[in-house]
């Protein structure tokens, strides 16, 4: 799905940018108050967030084919 100008991109390659930001960017583990030397994300935690993408995609494409 292409929105506001924004190219789709692969969902795992977005997860794997997020989650290594995440570890890794200490902008971001600045802003989500995460302590450098503590920074994990467990392997629930990410298939947890695949699972509400993927939900999030299929309520996405249902408002899309009722309009």
């Amino acid at each position: 799905m292409i929105s506001r100008g924004v190219a789709a991109r692969p969902r795992g390659e977005a997860i794997r940018q997020t989650v290594g930001r995440y570890l890794a960017d200490a902008a971001w583990q600045y802003a989500l108050s995460v302590n450098p030397m503590e920074a994990s994300l467990p392997h629930a935690t990410v298939e947890r967030y695949l699972r509400l993408s993927a939900e999030h995609d299929r309520a996405g494409k249902e408002v899309e084919c009722s309009l």
